[in-house]
């Protein structure tokens, strides 16, 4: 910038002299008085610009420039975008930049509605929506990387605690209603459903639920030994079924997250099964008051995976000896990037990709 402030000075001198001497050696005698104008106001000009563009110098900070943000820098930032894509899954640097500075402030939208399947919604401390809106905001405040940072923003699409009228859709949604409440026996005779037998209800019922969105279903839940009444939730993340993922909260857990009883963030756990994530087991928690990730339980804990090199190891999972924790310590490296890629199998069936 100052280099082309002197440099224009120096022109627009030069051109002044020259109409100067030109006027001096009579070849535009003619035209003396405006010639003589004009160099006034090229001078002018130019000195102009010269003040204007020291002045704007003389503001400009010195030294070393220190970077307040909480956002990369320099290389980083050319190599970094919070998209959640194919292509970025595949870099390394966009993998270390995201578990490093999050999604915020350009996150993923993620969508939610919440489904009341239970009469007994209204033992609920607030109305439906207010409690919709507390099941989102406790998602979004829970449903974190280790060092705090969101790996997408949830938000609230929609909501429906009406009555259901099984005339309207010739009882397609009657046995996912009747499951929520246990007013039926699943296939091995008593009111703990599989998670097949979840999915194909959800599946084939279209009026309880949003297809472009993942579903939060308020149920009453029960045991599968002899059918007592349970706060278990569940989460499925229906990878066989066009990751259409699906959650289940029961109404009296609910209850207690509102009301602060340590109830180990039943919405964001949950959650976390809905994008293929697997209990862990923390041999540190001995009570629930022990900071644990947030998918730490005290249930069944899977050690192979479903298809494992010899077949005869599949699934196989042990009891974890201690308590699940509080489960207020955010998703490991390993579990944001398994996150991660189901998001991106979601989109690539029902998921829009829509960012703040």
């Amino acid at each position: 910038m100052l280099i082309f402030c002197y440099v224009f000075h120096l022109l627009m001198c030069f051109l002044s002299h020259y109409i100067y001497f030109a006027i001096r050696s009579n070849r535009v005698m003619k035209n003396r008085k405006c010639l003589l104008k004009i160099k006034l106001k090229l001078l002018t000009v130019s000195l102009g610009v010269f003040l204007v563009a020291m002045i704007y110098l003389n503001f400009l900070p010195t030294g070393k420039v220190t970077h307040t943000s909480d956002l990369p820098m320099g290389d980083d930032l050319l190599d970094f975008t919070r998209r959640i894509t194919k292509t970025n899954l595949k870099d390394p640097i966009w993998f270390k930049n995201f578990l490093k500075y999050g999604c915020s402030p350009n996150c993923l939208r993620y969508p939610i509605y919440v489904t009341s399947l239970t009469s007994k919604s209204s033992l609920l401390p607030e109305g439906f929506r207010e409690m919709s809106e507390y099941i989102v905001s406790r998602i979004n405040e829970n449903f974190k990387m280790e060092n705090g940072k969101k790996i997408v923003d949830f938000y609230l699409k929609g909501y429906d605690n009406k009555r259901y009228r099984w005339r309207y859709d010739r009882g397609k949604c009657r046995q996912l209603m009747k499951m929520g409440d246990g007013e039926v026996l699943g296939s091995e005779g008593h009111k703990y459903y599989s998670s097949s037998e979840w999915s194909d209800a959800f599946l084939n019922c279209d009026v309880k639920s949003d297809k472009t969105a993942l579903n939060v279903y308020i149920y009453d839940g029960y045991d599968s030994l002899g059918d007592p009444a349970d706060e278990t939730g569940r989460g499925f993340p229906n990878n066989r079924d066009e990751f259409q993922s699906m959650v289940l909260i029961d109404y009296q857990r609910l209850i207690d997250d509102y009301n602060l009883e340590e109830a180990q963030s039943p919405s964001a756990h949950e959650v976390g099964h809905s994008f293929t994530l697997e209990h862990v087991c923390d041999l540190n928690a001995s009570d629930p008051s022990y900071d644990t990730n947030l998918m730490a339980s005290s249930g069944s804990i899977k050690i192979t995976k479903d298809h494992s090199v010899y077949r005869g190891n599949n699934g196989i999972s042990y009891d974890c000896p201690k308590s699940g924790g509080n489960r207020d310590l955010g998703l490991t490296a390993s579990q944001t990037i398994t996150v991660l890629e189901a998001i991106v199998k979601q989109q690539d069936y029902w998921l829009d990709a829509e960012y703040n």
